[in-house]
């Protein structure tokens, strides 16, 4: 594959080069999650994950190649924050790779070093990378091509017009 990497993301323990345009035109092939899956959780999430990313987090996302945040490759919600919100972890897959990774820390305690490792999008989106064996569900989009897997976790509002099955009664 011919690389174009539009964008390098440079954090404390990782830089990470991404093709943002060959990104775009896999997820040109992609379906929303509510179209594949059904259930309250991922029908909530792409309603409501635009909105819930704010300004920056949308921005970011498209820079990166991605126009349509809910087009997740998968998903899970984790918990319901005391706020009501849910958070989300969502996974999206970028043509890419990881360019520095310091996978150890010396005179680091583990949360630092984890701390360090993620990206801050904005003040409830968080994300950070891996590759390798640690992709989940590599789709046909996107080939056998060297890609990068982007995690997300956010915080995102109930929108649908129905009971939320996460909240603990």
């Amino acid at each position: 594959m011919n690389w174009r990497y539009a964008m390098t993301l440079d954090f404390e323990n990782f830089s990470v080069e991404i093709d943002a345009e060959a990104t775009r035109q896999a997820y040109e092939s992609l379906p929303r999650t509510g179209e594949k899956c059904g259930c309250v959780g991922c029908r909530n999430f792409a309603l409501a994950i635009g909105d819930g990313l704010g300004e920056g987090g949308r921005r970011f996302f498209a820079s990166v190649g991605i126009d349509d945040p809910a087009q997740a490759i998968g998903l899970s919600v984790y918990f319901t924050q005391k706020d009501g919100t849910l958070c989300y972890g969502a996974w999206y897959h970028l043509f890419g790779r990881i360019e520095r990774r310091v996978d150890t820390v010396p005179d680091v305690t583990t949360a630092e070093w984890g701390e360090a490792s993620v990206l801050h999008v904005g003040s409830r989106l968080d994300v950070s990378f891996r590759d390798g064996d640690g992709i989940i569900g590599r789709d046909a989009a996107f080939r056998d091509a060297a890609i990068v897997q982007m995690d997300l976790y956010a915080d995102v509002p109930w929108v649908l017009d129905e009971p939320n099955p996460y909240l603990d009664e």
